[in-house]
Order: structure tokens, then sequence, then C-alpha cells
């Protein structure tokens, strides 16, 4: 039977996805150099399987489930883009044929067809995927007049908001919106309140569903928040991590040099006191006034709404970490 057939061809790929999607958990990291061949190998075979069912399928559905097995892939396929275009000039209210052409124009690297996509797909339903998808495209737009792209970082924080919204058990949503505020934090002056958005969003896709936590991206981008944060063990462990999950990526490694180098100068620098003269170091400790301490300044501060003594120290009195 024709059902039959097409449910079979959907659970085919259904189980090609769940492979690449639980890779990690499925495989342990011992397996992640080998994750590209196993990959590509799993769809061929699904690809293989799926041929001997299409004569049983209706058309439209046989090919938004090839396409849907050929997106699985990293790159930018032809072929993909090809099957994708009939699936919703055949049947416009397929939401999925929108969003997996979206993701096709996206790594093929045209923006406006992307959107176009997403919204197409908006137009017809609210779906989490083509809100989040248009989060991040939204990102990506260039901007042709000055303010623009403040206000697409904000309506992509709004897009993000809203598949979280629809779904707050999908871990993808979260990060994306984690993605979102991190970007937010660039385009307002750099929040601190906005930091902390964003890491609340990446640690409740964690929460959420585990596989997030094997995602490369999430330790990647989450390592650029904690390092504006200047918590620089965190930014260091979670380089690392991405590092581990995506052994070929390479921009991990070259962020952690980054840091290690920068911690080395301000350690050095600290250490010869800015390589200053005695005589112009003493000059610059005389000439700081009470006014130039800022929050600091009358001998105490507030925090959390309790009221901390402050008196003065030399730098050479104080140890690493909290100095009560």
């Amino acid at each position: 039977s024709n059902m039959g057939s097409e449910t079979e061809v959907e659970q085919i790929v259904d189980k090609l996805q769940d492979f690449c999607d639980n890779f990690v958990q499925n495989h342990g990291m011992e397996k992640i150099h080998e994750k590209t061949a196993m990959v590509k190998q799993e769809v061929d075979s699904t690809i293989a399987m799926l041929k001997t069912l299409e004569e049983r399928c209706q058309k439209t559905t046989f090919m938004l489930q090839y396409a849907r097995a050929l997106n699985v892939l990293p790159d930018y396929s032809r072929e993909c883009e090809d099957y994708l275009s009939k699936v919703v000039k055949r049947d416009p209210s397929i939401i999925r044929g929108w969003n997996l052409l979206g993701e096709t124009f996206w790594k093929k690297g045209d923006i406006g067809a992307a959107k176009d996509c997403f919204e197409g797909g908006l137009k017809r339903k609210k779906d989490k995927v083509s809100l989040r998808s248009l989060s991040m495209v939204l990102r990506q737009l260039k901007a042709d007049k000055f303010g623009d792209e403040q206000k697409n970082v904000i309506s992509s924080v709004e897009m993000a908001k809203d598949a979280v919204g629809m779904d707050v058990e999908d871990g993808m949503s979260w990060y994306i919106l984690g993605n979102a505020y991190l970007s937010l934090f660039f385009v307002t002056e750099q929040n601190p309140k906005v930091l902390a958005m964003a890491l609340e969003a990446y640690s409740k896709a964690e929460k959420v569903e585990k596989r997030s936590t094997h995602n490369p991206d999430l330790h990647f981008n989450r390592a650029m928040a904690y390092r504006y944060e200047e918590s620089y063990q965190l930014a260091l462990e979670g380089l690392t991590t991405a590092d581990q999950l995506d052994p070929t990526w390479g921009s991990p490694r070259t962020k952690i040099n980054e840091i290690f180098n920068y911690l080395d100068k301000v350690n050095d620098l600290v250490e010869k006191k800015g390589k200053m003269k005695s005589k112009r170091l003493q000059n610059m400790i005389k000439s700081i006034k009470e006014t130039n301490l800022g929050p600091y300044s009358g001998g105490s501060f507030t925090f959390n709404g309790k009221q901390q003594k402050l008196e003065y120290i030399p730098l050479s009195s104080l140890k690493e970490g909290a100095n009560p």
C-alpha cells in the first residue's frame, strides 16, 4: 500500500537523522574522528534503500524524504535544492519543505533566498524550526543603513524566543536563543545582563536535551561569552571541548592560543608594572583621586543590597580569587 511505504520511507530517514544527531551518545567520543565518514556511509545506504521504495510512494512525499536524507550532510547539494524546489511548488502547505529548502540555501550562502523560504513557511503556519532559522538568518543579513543591524538582532531575539515558547523542551531552540542574545550583547554596548541571558539559554539547552552537550558550536559560542565575562578558565574549558567534538574545525585551537597569548601578556605587564619608570609610577599613583573610583569611592560599596567596607591596600597584598 501507498501509505505503508510512505511511513516506511519517513522512518528510514528518521533513523538516519537520529544516527547523525545522537552520534556521540551512541558511539562515544572515541569514534568522533570517524563521524564524517560514518555519516556519509549511512546517507548512501539510506538513499539506496529509499530508491527501492520510490515506485510505491506519492512523488511529493518521496522527494521530501529523499531531500531530508541528503540534507543530513553538512555541504550544499544541488540535487537537494532541485527536489525541494519541486516539493514547495507542488504543495506549498508542506512547512518542512520550506524549512529544508531554506537550510539548503543557507548552506549555499544565499541568505536572501533562505530568508524567503523561512518566511514562506511562517506565512502558512507558525513553526518552531522556521522561527529559529529565521532568527539565524536575520543575524547574517547585511545591514544597508545605520541602525539596521541592531533592528535585525532585536527581531532575531524575538524569533528565537517565539521558537522556545512553542516547545520549551527543544534544546536547539534554546541554543539559537543563546546565540541571539550573544549577538545582542555586541550591539547593545556589551551590557553584562544580556551576556548572562545568553549563558542562561545555553545551560537551558543542555538541561532539556542531552545531545546539546555534544554540539561543538554551543561550547565554542559559550566560550566567547565567558571570554567577554573574563572567565578565562571556563572559556578555555569550553574551547577544548569544542575542539574535541570537532577535531577538523581548527577555530577552537586558534582561540585557545589567542587567550593564552593575551593572558601571558597581561601577566607580564602586571609583573613589570607596565614597564614604567618608578618616578612616573609614583606620580601616577599620587594622581588617582577619590572621584576616579566611581562606584567604589566613599569607603564602601553596595553589592546585592549589602554594604561592603573598602580599604586602600597595595596590589601586592591581594591573593588570587576573592579578597574579602
